[in-house]
């Protein structure tokens, strides 16, 4: 008598859980990340807390897990997740259809995080959901069960319902990943590890298959069918230079073992944020400005520099996708720099240009004096390291600006301007170079009047000559 109240107690137990609760929510994309750790934290933290009941308790148990689905009963969340998700395993009992789970013998069918649903083989409903918790040192399953208020460490078991103990259990594989498409062969699938926007391109990389002669590597957009853009024998990373700015891609990867072709997996999709065109790069007094092209649907841009060793390191964030150029402040003189730029779209960074655009940082000669002499004006200035020539340049009267000479050698910062005319006033700038890399112009220059030097004669007094007749005083 006490058994039949007591599997009568469990009936209306569980029978409760069916009955509606709460709102109703849609399950995400099946590319959703579900997080394990979050879902188990908020189970064992709510286990007993006796609000709601199996549906509702593992409903939050996924939500917390980052999944956002919601079933009203247990059938409802049950197909809800199947739906979505994966297809669901029938896991094997201990017993045939009674007993408990082992963790081994339903290998790859059932692993920690998972729901777990109860189905009566008697009246055939869908009666109890809980969360496995792993397995225990036995190696059978252990859960986190609302109704019944299992803690996370107890055994997950059958029990007595609708006059006996037969059910078929089945879980729900949350984290086994995208969906297998194609013709089943025995040849191993690559997984796409990442694609992003990298140098030059839009870089694709895969996992690698044993006993793989080579991979085809496919693409298409939402407006274009799969296409096979790449077949590779041993890489297993491709950049798609052919990748056109402001189109969403998809990429899928087959493997290929002689006359054998895998199956593949949906592919992964990214927008593809063209380069800029690096336009132009500048010395100026105290930095180095760098300008490019707009890229159409940035958010902005990513700075980056490199010395002449090292790699490539951000320096600033632009934004706004019209802002076109940035002044590099943090500059050294006769330092040598490289810049790149990448724009980005929200968090989606765009491709870049490896290579980058080049400068020396030359400071002007800014110790210029000029002087009067003899033979002309004389220039001297300040010596820059890492030039090697000065252009010298002289204002006509227009008010232009027009190179007179260069003056070769690092260590030469002299010269004279000897097309010079008395009284006429000349400015001079100076500017430092190394190669096709110079300084900063300066357009004020130096002024100085050319005054004549007028070198005054001496008179030479007369001599007398000495005849041979006339006599010499003693």
């Amino acid at each position: 008598m006490t058994k039949r109240l007591l599997s009568l107690a469990f009936a209306l137990l569980f029978a409760i859980g069916v009955i509606p609760f709460g709102s109703v929510n849609s399950v995400a994309a099946k590319d959703e990340t579900y997080s394990v750790t979050n879902a188990l934290k908020y189970a064992q933290k709510n286990w007993n807390n006796g609000i709601g009941l199996c549906a509702d308790f593992a409903s939050k148990c996924l939500q917390a897990g980052g999944v956002d689905v919601y079933g009203e009963t247990v059938i409802d969340l049950y197909n809800k997740l199947k739906g979505e998700y994966c297809e669901a395993y029938k896991l094997k009992l201990t017993g045939g259809t009674s007993g408990r789970i082992s963790m081994s013998a339903n290998a790859g069918k059932l692993e920690k995080g998972d729901p777990i649903f109860y189905k009566c083989n008697y009246c055939g409903d869908f009666e109890h959901v809980v969360i496995c918790n792993g397995a225990n040192s036995d190696g059978y399953s252990q859960d986190y069960a609302h109704n019944n208020a299992h803690n996370g460490q107890k055994t997950t078991y059958t029990y007595n319902h609708c006059g006996g103990d037969s059910w078929t259990m089945y879980s729900i594989r949350m984290n086994e990943g995208p969906k297998l498409y194609g013709k089943k062969t025995n040849v191993g699938v690559p997984e796409i590890t990442s694609v992003a926007n990298g140098a030059d391109g839009v870089v694709v990389k895969w996992s690698t298959v044993k006993g793989a002669d080579k991979y085809y590597l496919y693409r298409k957009t939402d407006k274009t069918s799969w296409k096979k853009i790449k077949t590779t024998k041993k890489s297993k990373t491709y950049t798609d230079e052919t990748a056109k700015n402001g189109v969403k891609y998809t990429y899928m990867v087959k493997a290929v073992d002689g006359k054998k072709v895998s199956q593949y997996y949906a592919g992964e999709k990214i927008t593809c944020l063209g380069a800029p065109k690096l336009s132009s790069v500048k010395n100026y007094t105290s930095s180095v400005k760098i300008n490019w092209n707009k890229v159409s649907s940035a958010d902005g841009y990513y700075v980056y520099r490199k010395g002449s060793s090292g790699s490539w390191k951000q320096i600033a964030k632009v934004k706004g996708g019209s802002k076109v150029s940035y002044s590099d402040k943090s500059v050294s003189c006769s330092e040598t720099y490289k810049y790149t730029v990448r724009a980005y779209d929200g968090k989606v960074k765009g491709c870049y240009n490896n290579s980058g655009i080049k400068t020396i940082f030359l400071k002007n000669p800014a110790e210029l004096k000029v002087e009067n002499s003899n033979l002309g004006l004389v220039l001297n200035f300040n010596k820059i390291e890492a030039a090697k020539t000065y252009d010298i340049y002289r204002k006509t009267l227009d008010g232009e600006w027009k190179k007179l000479s260069s003056v070769v050698g690092a260590d030469t910062t002299s010269f004279i301007d000897l097309d010079v005319e008395n009284g006429e006033t000349y400015s001079y700038s100076v500017k430092a170079l190394n190669g096709k890399y110079s300084s900063y112009f300066n357009k004020k220059g130096v002024e100085c009047e050319y005054i004549e030097t007028v070198i005054e004669e001496t008179e030479i007094p007369e001599t007398t000559e000495i005849t041979e007749n006339e006599e010499v005083a003693a």
